[in-house]
């Protein structure tokens, strides 16, 4: 595949640019104080997801959408939302939403492609159009099972966001309020290395009081759709929620 890296020498040095099929996306880097230590500005990777099967069946307004089956789970999918753009990148191209249920803390927790934990617990599954039957997706396997292998930057990007419900940024540098904790915060950026993907995402799950602290997460994706994740690091936090509290 056809793949250029990018890399800095030294902060002051001129940027090098890196480019992968249908995706560009430099490293981007911001010092503590919020400001450019390096002119990278990106826009966010031009993907697109196609809304119109489960749009056509209402499904964004009421989950009786779904098959019995589905509709018969225990506990039952509580809402279906519709994909972000970035998950445009998966392949094969199939229709797909995010089905949602919400529980609290001491019931018992359901399979999961992955749950966003606050007083009240969101797991999240998708719901895929395969084979002219909508498949309820409840773990990373089964995420894996249809979009695997991953070959692209694109593929890599769109499955780690599925996969995690982690978020990708690329434009930091216009949010010059920010209050970052570390001295550099890489933007999301995609490298293919020895076969696999490694990338950059951010956890900006909002919960309880502020501040809240946006974390970065160094995510590494495999070709058969296995990913492994690095620990958290603080990143940046938005002064303007510091007073927000959320369940």
């Amino acid at each position: 595949m056809k793949r250029t890296f990018l890399f800095c020498c030294v902060v002051l040095l001129a940027l090098t640019a890196w480019q992968l099929p249908s995706i560009q996306v430099l490293k981007e880097f911001f010092q503590r104080d919020g400001s450019e230590a390096e002119d990278a500005a990106q826009p966010t990777p031009d993907l697109k997801i196609d809304n119109s099967y489960f749009t056509g069946l209402v499904c964004f307004e009421d989950p009786s959408c779904l098959p019995d089956e589905l509709r018969q789970l225990d506990p039952p999918i509580t809402s279906i939302n519709e994909p972000s753009d970035i998950l445009g990148g998966l392949n094969p191209v199939l229709p797909l939403a995010v089905g949602s249920t919400v529980l609290y803390r001491d019931e018992e927790e359901i399979p999961a492609v992955y749950v966003n934990r606050c007083m009240r617990y969101q797991f999240i599954r998708y719901l895929v159009l395969l084979n002219g039957k909508i498949e309820l997706v409840d773990s990373v396997e089964k995420l894996a099972a249809i979009y695997a292998p991953i070959e692209s930057a694109d593929e890599a990007l769109s499955y780690a966001v599925a996969a995690t419900g982690y978020s990708a940024l690329f434009d930091l540098g216009k949010r010059s309020k920010l209050k970052f904790y570390n001295p550099l915060v890489e933007v999301t950026s995609v490298t293919s290395v020895d076969g696999n993907y490694k990338l950059t995402l951010f956890d900006t799950y909002l919960c309880g009081c502020g501040p809240h602290i946006t974390q970065s997460v160094e995510v590494t994706v495999y070709p058969d759709g296995t990913i492994e994740t690095s620990e958290p690091q603080d990143a940046f936090s938005d002064p303007e929620y510091d007073g927000l509290c959320i369940d």
